[in-house]
C-alpha cells in the first residue's frame, strides 16, 4: 500500500504544471460573488412577508377583466392627427401648384367649304334711298346747313364704294371679304338714310 502511495506521488510530481492567467482568477472570483449574491437574493425573497388579497380586490380584478376596454384618445393624439392631416393637405396643394401644366397642342383641320354664292340683290333699296336723298337734298338747299351737306357727301362716297365692290364681285366672284365689305357699306348707307329721313 505504501508502495502504491509512493508511485502515485512520483506520478503527480512528473505531471506538467500550469499557471492560470489573471483573467481566469478574476472570472472565478466574479462567479463566486454572483453565486453568493444569488443565494442572498433567494434568502431575502424567502424572508419577504406574503399577503393574501381581500375578496373585494379579487372581485374588482374579475370585473375589470370582464369589461371591454374602451379606446380613449387623448387630446394630444387628436391634435397630432389634425396637424398631420393639415400637413398632408398643404403638401398636396403645394405639389399640385408645382406640377407643370401639360403642354397645349394645337391641331389644325382643313375642310373644303362648299361654294354657295350669296344671291343678294344689292340694288333692291336703291330706289327708296334715292328718293329720300333727293328730298333731303332739296331741304338742305333751302337751309344751307353744313351737316346736311356732310351727310349727302358721305352717302355719295358710299354709293361709289358700293359700285366698285359690285364690279369686283362680277369680275372675281363673291369672295367672303367682298361680301363683308358690301354688308358694311349697306349698313352705313342705311344709318345715313335713317338720319336723313328723320330730318325731312
Amino acid at each position: 500500500m505504501e508502495n502504491n502511495y509512493q508511485i502515485l506521488q512520483n506520478a503527480i510530481k512528473r505531471l506538467p504544471q500550469y499557471t492560470p492567467s489573471v483573467s481566469t482568477w478574476e472570472a472565478i472570483d466574479y462567479q463566486l460573488d454572483m453565486d453568493q449574491s444569488q443565494e442572498q437574493l433567494q434568502a431575502t425573497i424567502r424572508d419577504l412577508p406574503s399577503y393574501a388579497p381581500t375578496a373585494a380586490l379579487w372581485e374588482r380584478i374579475e370585473k375589470d377583466l370582464n369589461t371591454k376596454p374602451t379606446l380613449r384618445i387623448s387630446r394630444g393624439v387628436w391634435l397630432s392627427a389634425a396637424a398631420a392631416i393639415l400637413a398632408a393637405v398643404v403638401s398636396l396643394v403645394f405639389w399640385l401648384n408645382q406640377t407643370p401644366e401639360p403642354e397645349e397642342t394645337v391641331q389644325m383641320q382643313y375642310a373644303q367649304a362648299e361654294t354657295n354664292p350669296i344671291k343678294a340683290d344689292w340694288d333692291e333699296d336703291d330706289a327708296i334711298i334715292k328718293d329720300i336723298a333727293d328730298a333731303y337734298a332739296q331741304r338742305s338747299d333751302f337751309l344751307k346747313n353744313t351737316d346736311s351737306e356732310n351727310l349727302l357727301f358721305d352717302l355719295e362716297e358710299l354709293n361709289e364704294a358700293k359700285a366698285e365692290i359690285k364690279t369686283m364681285m362680277q369680275n372675281y366672284g363673291q369672295d367672303a371679304q367682298l361680301v363683308r365689305t358690301m354688308v358694311e357699306i349697306e349698313r352705313e348707307r342705311s344709318e345715313i338714310v335713317k338720319k336723313m329721313a328723320q330730318e325731312i
